[in-house]
């Protein structure tokens, strides 16, 4: 009878054992392949993995940054590969400047910061409105966060815009060297970990 390694049980030839050196490897590699499947499966399931991240720290690279009453992107997560079966997290985190205007002839101006699928003329997945209040001009910040589960393998791109939907100022998304100002999408692990109550 074989004997067993103590942490993963891979079996092992007892000395008594007749030679068979074909069925004892074999034996040791299903053991050995069950044991990492069980090992990935359990890594996977547990531990959120970041896929993409991008930090804003060029106001270049934020598009079009000044809001008015029209929607216009701001930022984009880029294209990302989703896989079908899991459940990712999808974060916007958004820095706006006290443009001249904003908080001056526009102290109460309301806006709406919408995350959505491709375009401004996409799915609106996610939808915050936000209103600064009162003088001093300061800046603001704000996080968008929705969760995503594909239905099939796909390749897809989300964007950030805002509107303003009362008021008369103007308002604009701004680079952070502190990395506040950043997109990033992680996998959160299997649909089989989630329930719904």
């Amino acid at each position: 009878m074989p004997t067993f390694t103590p942490v993963y049980a891979l079996p092992k030839p007892a000395l008594s054992e007749s030679p068979n050196g074909p069925v004892q490897i074999g034996a040791l590699a299903d053991a050995t392949e069950a044991a990492i499947t069980t090992a990935a499966a359990a890594t996977a399931a547990g531990a959120p993995r970041l896929i993409k991240m991008q930090r804003y720290t060029s106001g270049s690279n934020l598009g079009t940054a000044t809001v008015t009453g029209t929607n216009v992107q701001i930022m984009t997560t880029g294209s990302v590969n989703y896989v079908a079966g899991r459940i990712y997290q999808v974060e916007f985190g958004v820095n706006y400047d006290a443009n001249t205007g904003v908080f001056g002839n526009g102290v109460n101006d309301t806006h709406v910061l919408e995350i959505k699928d491709t375009n401004i003329s996409g799915t609106t997945m996610f939808a915050d409105m936000f209103k600064q209040n009162g003088s001093p001009a300061v800046p603001l910040w704000t996080k968008a966060v929705f969760q995503y589960t594909p239905g099939s393998n796909i390749t897809k791109t989300f964007i950030a815009c805002i509107t303003r939907i009362s008021g008369s100022g103007t308002l604009s998304a701004r680079p952070a060297t502190s990395g506040s100002t950043y997109t990033a999408v992680i996998d959160m692990g299997p649909t089989s970990l989630s329930t719904n109550i």
